[in-house]
């Protein structure tokens, strides 16, 4: 689906983010019913859970590291910020999406079998929230468009087959979004074949 057919879901996206908030509560107080998996199995997806998590918390901290003060979860570019395509972004578009969907399974897996069923619906959102995130970049930043061909989208199952790998923006989180220094349009070719970066959309701190 073409992110430009997506709804907005307010001014700069604020809709997107109250359903991911909806579902990250979901995935928590799934925790809290009651649920277990069987004993069996459960030592063996605690440790699966435990690996997600530090590994989802590693890139989480990456995504947002690189963005610095642009790191927000809405999806539309603030007007004064920047498209990034340096540290993690250069290796997929969506790192704070990545990080937070193996957060919400290490959870599941460690402590609550429910929570597969939320954690599936934000991997859902996060695709849809994404598409509609880039087709803004595509429009505040031409260059995205090149960016996002050359790198892979973490959100995305296709960017690991082979396929056009769709997700490298500055992050809402996702975030679930993140961006690429814009520098001038030649500059950020030359960069780009350089370094084969990752850039997502985070608007800048007003």
């Amino acid at each position: 689906m073409n992110g430009r057919g997506l709804p907005a879901l307010g001014p700069r996206g604020e809709g997107w983010v109250a359903l991911q908030t909806i579902l990250f509560v979901a995935i928590v107080g799934c925790g809290y019913v009651g649920v277990y998996w069987p004993s069996p199995a459960e030592s063996y997806l605690a440790v699966l859970g435990i690996i997600a998590a530090v590994g989802g918390a590693v890139l989480l901290l990456l995504g947002a590291l690189t963005l610095g003060r642009g790191f927000t979860p809405l999806p539309r570019p603030h007007p004064r910020s920047r498209l990034r395509q340096h540290g993690i972004y250069r290796l997929a578009r969506h790192p704070v999406y990545g990080g937070v969907l193996l957060l919400a399974l290490g959870w599941s897996l460690a402590e609550a079998p429910l929570g597969l069923i939320p954690t599936g619906l934000l991997w859902a959102l996060f695709e849809l929230k994404s598409r509609r995130e880039e087709a803004w970049l595509v429009e505040r930043y031409p260059e995205y468009a090149a960016y996002r061909e050359r790198t892979r989208q973490s959100t995305s199952l296709a960017s690991y087959s082979g396929a056009n790998e769709p997700s490298g923006i500055v992050r809402s989180c996702s975030a679930p979004g993140m961006t690429t220094i814009s520098t001038s349009a030649p500059a950020a070719a030359r960069q780009a074949s350089t370094l084969g970066s990752t850039g997502v959309h985070e608007s800048a701190s007003p």
